[in-house]
């Protein structure tokens, strides 16, 4: 099924960057909660150690002192910050504490003759899983750094300026049939399975993602200000959190727009898509740019589209930033819970899915099976937009 000394290699190449991370930080810095919707960098680093600690010792194992220790911090992604307060331990003890672990975790995982029989071990899958469950990890402590980032006072010049600039329709189109979505073999997450087949309409696809340039015609037009594109319930977190521009966006001292990322702040490329917008946001663009010859009916992909379009290649930019879709995130038909409680995804009543990858992204989740959710007033997230359209007719010629 996978390469075992490739999936160690890259199991230990996690364990470096997520350790390099949290050294880049103080010890107050480290235990700072930059974003309500956030975790802090310890507290994503310890959970990164208690996942590969429980499914390693005490899963397959039986050795279940070790994370049963810990999992009162590090078991729940539901704990709220408040309940948190305290309990995470320091910046140093985390490290060390870690270190010790993942060096003998990778042992024995080297060395299969340490381990018992066990279904997990079978072809390498537990390896492969923890490298994935490390890759989720990891982009969740980039995002941290990212709001770390903004509360700092930055000083920047723009060395250009950002122009408004019309999306280019350039769609693909898919026409109507059954169609195969979801995982088809490998170690993949519970939520891609099982493999469905279903019937799409004919449909087109931008083959570009919005950009930051389209995204400033969008401001440029009032589209933060005028009702008449936002719905009730976008237009009710419009008025709740007054948002003006995309989450990362900021205006130097000549008042020209920039971005701050992870390392800080640069330039914004009018070709990159954008990002840092809720859905409620995306929403509204579609119904400004729909209003625009050419655009009639623009809407904002169902996830079943996007992963269509991107089996065939038919679309672009699939791997700078992840992308909204309208559609809940919920179980496929069939879906069956695994057994052990950490593998089963959550599918929260308020969630939407989200597809494709973003530059931070490691190769093993970078698959068009692979599915992500967020609720539809986060804007922290590297999420931006693609639109799709009606098919036009067909034209037939006797």
């Amino acid at each position: 099924m996978t390469n075992p000394h490739q999936q160690l290699g890259a199991l230990s190449h996690l364990h470096q960057l997520q350790q390099s991370l949290l050294e880049s930080l103080s010890d107050d810095e480290a235990l700072y909660y930059y974003h309500p919707q956030l975790q802090s960098l310890s507290w994503y680093f310890g959970r990164a150690v208690y996942v590969e600690t429980l499914l390693l010792r005490s899963v397959v194992q039986e050795e279940s002192d070790l994370a049963d220790r810990v999992s009162h911090i590090f078991g729940d992604e539901r704990l709220t910050n408040a309940q948190l307060v305290d309990q995470i331990p320091q910046r140093g003890h985390l490290l060390n504490w870690a270190l010790e672990i993942y060096e003998e975790n990778l042992t024995r995982l080297a060395n299969p003759s340490m381990l018992p029989e066990h279904p997990l071990l079978k072809d390498g899958w537990l390896t492969a899983m923890l490298v994935q469950l490390h890759s989720r990890i990891y982009e969740q402590m980039l995002e941290v750094l990212s709001e770390r980032t903004l509360h700092q006072n930055q000083h920047f010049e723009c060395s250009q300026s950002l122009t408004p600039a019309d999306a280019v329709l350039e769609t693909a189109t898919i026409r109507q049939g059954h169609y195969r979505i979801g995982a088809t073999k490998g170690v993949v997450f519970d939520n891609e399975l099982p493999r469905q087949i279903t019937e799409l309409h004919s449909y087109r696809i931008s083959q570009s993602m919005i950009s930051n340039a389209n995204w400033l015609s969008f401001m440029h037009a009032g589209g933060y200000q005028r009702d008449e594109w936002w719905s009730g319930e976008g237009g009710s977190w419009r008025q709740q959190h007054q948002p003006q521009t995309p989450h990362h966006w900021r205006k130097d001292a000549d008042d020209k727009w920039y971005i701050i990322g992870q390392n800080g702040a640069s330039d914004l490329s009018p070709t990159d898509p954008v990002y840092g917008i809720s859905l409620y946001e995306a929403e509204a663009f579609c119904n400004w740019v729909a209003g625009h010859e050419g655009f009639e009916g623009a809407a904002i992909q169902h996830e079943y589209q996007w992963e269509l379009a991107a089996r065939q290649g038919l679309i672009e930019q699939t791997g700078r930033v992840r992308e909204w879709c309208w559609n809940a995130f919920e179980p496929y038909a069939g879906y069956e819970r695994p057994n052990i409680s950490l593998l089963t995804t959550t599918f929260p009543d308020n969630h939407v899915a989200v597809r494709g990858a973003t530059l931070h992204t490691q190769p093993a989740l970078r698959r068009a099976s692979y599915r992500d959710s967020a609720a539809p007033g986060e804007r922290h997230h590297l999420i931006g937009l693609r639109l799709v359209f009606p098919a036009l007719p067909e034209v037939w010629h006797k």
